[in-house]
């Protein structure tokens, strides 16, 4: 599809008529007036075209458009001249057709009581010949955690790496103290729009404009790109200057005019301790609060710029242990899986050892329904909680001197390592006969029993973590 070539804005003068080149946006302003209909050509296309309409404000009465796409006779809200109506949804409406004779689009602002004085009603509309340049997004973003006054959160992913299978006898297992990946050369503009769920919910939920619209002014981002291993590569935000115990809500727009669907998130209370260990390449799904003390200033949290050496060291040396033990195994000689092979092995094992040596921290909330956004599932599982003293559960932290809450590993962490590894190795779980659940969290993903996609969560199958801001297991 070729590039939008023009942005415009235009200050729209009633009974004059707008001309939408084709592969481009016009965002207009609009007053009342019923009696002269602004109005908008399209291009002449015998080939199938996209328009779209994304309604920006949503003061009433909303303006209705009409579209003729068989002549330049100014449609009507009566039926007459061939007018259709394009209809939204949530703010977005869609037209494919074609338009041999050009063909125009009318708005229309419907009918005002005797002195109501209404703001200009505010509107974008795009043309194209091929998708349409106002959709919403197929990914939702991801979040990773928050703090009292901090939010991690993510786009959809939008580029991954091709995964190399090397061979025998040059058979050579992924570097311990890997370096992020070159970023891709078509990074997507995306721009978070965050805002307190109860302060305005969008009515307008699939426009982007009204969304962008909706973004507060205080937040303090800063927007970095991150590689989270086999989802990719995402854009990332660390929000800061959050209100603590907060409902928020959070959109991601692509080029000002896509826009993904809803995540809700919520902060922690004021006494909450961990703060967030982010952007760490030898373990790239590590994004949220862990442990430790608050990082020095001016750093609000870590990465591995102000991550202890010795942390990082002691981390390096286990998975090189492994590596080195998994190289007894003839990679890419021997064959002991259809499916699997050392590098996966390899990968499924940092990915535990990450979860297991950088706990997730939790903040139990007082009323579970306070943690939730107003849309929560109908039936939410208790998180995967574990109390600790003052002592850590990693081996490789030093004690965090008070108490806290971690949120237990999810065992799918766990059993990814039995599937993709070599017999030889030993690598077992523990079950839920025994103790499983004092050291994993079950059944939030996979079914207690192993049945793989058959977990509590409704919709998340694979994650650890729903779009409403529940947090059940870590590492996934």
């Amino acid at each position: 599809m070729p590039p939008l070539t023009l942005w415009l804005l235009i200050s729209a003068v009633l009974a004059q008529r707008q001309e939408i080149s084709l592969n481009s946006i016009i965002i207009s302003n609009i007053t009342y007036n019923n009696i002269s209909p602004p109005t908008f050509t399209l291009p002449t296309s015998d080939s199938p075209i996209n328009l779209s309409v994304s309604l920006c404000s949503d003061q009433l009465p909303s303006p209705r458009f009409f579209l003729n796409s068989a002549s330049t006779s100014v449609p009507s809200p009566d039926g007459g001249d061939g007018g259709i109506e394009i209809s939204l949804d949530e703010g977005l409406g869609t037209w494919n057709g074609t338009t041999p004779n050009g063909g125009i689009l009318a708005v229309y602002t419907g009918q005002l009581s005797s002195g109501v004085v209404v703001p200009p009603w505010t509107f974008q509309l795009g043309v194209s010949n091929g998708d349409p340049l106002h959709t919403v997004l197929d990914g939702l973003p991801l979040l990773g955690d928050t703090t009292a006054s901090q939010a991690l959160i993510f786009s959809p992913s939008f580029s991954s790496l091709p995964i190399s299978s090397p061979s025998y006898p040059n058979y050579t297992l992924p570097e311990s103290n890997t370096t992020m990946p070159n970023a891709p050369s078509n990074v997507p503009n995306f721009t978070l729009a965050l805002f307190p769920t109860s302060s305005s919910p969008p009515s307008l939920a699939k426009s982007a404009c009204a969304v962008l619209g909706q973004q507060s002014a205080n937040e303090n981002m800063t927007t970095s790109l991150a590689f989270r291993g086999s989802e990719g590569f995402r854009t990332q935000w660390l929000v800061e200057d959050l209100d603590n115990r907060t409902n928020y809500t959070a959109f991601v727009v692509q080029d000002g005019a896509k826009v993904s669907e809803a995540i809700f998130l919520s902060t922690k209370s004021s006494s909450f301790a961990c703060p967030l260990l982010h952007s760490l390449p030898f373990c790239p799904q590590t994004a949220y609060s862990v442990p430790l003390q608050p990082p020095k200033a001016p750093f609000t949290s870590y990465n591995t710029t102000n991550l202890d050496p010795a942390i990082s060291s002691s981390f390096l040396s286990s998975l090189q242990n492994f590596s080195t033990t998994l190289s007894a195994f003839p990679c890419g000689r021997d064959v002991y899986s259809p499916l699997k092979g050392c590098t996966d092995c390899f990968d499924t094992y940092r990915t535990w050892l990450c979860a297991v040596a950088f706990p997730q921290c939790a903040d139990p909330p007082s009323n579970p329904s306070t943690f939730f956004s107003p849309t929560p599932p109908s039936e939410s599982p208790t998180p995967a909680l574990l109390a600790q003293s003052s002592s850590n559960r990693s081996p490789i932290l030093p004690d965090l001197g008070t108490s806290h809450t971690i949120l237990l590993p999810c065992i799918e962490t766990c059993q990814a390592v039995d599937r993709s590894c070599p017999p030889f190795l030993g690598w077992r779980c523990p079950v839920m006969a025994v103790n499983a659940n004092w050291s994993y969290g079950l059944g939030f993903i996979d079914g207690i029993d192993g049945s793989e996609g058959q977990g509590r969560i409704s919709g998340a199958s694979g994650r650890g973590v729903d779009r409403w801001g529940g947090m059940w297991c870590s590492g996934l």
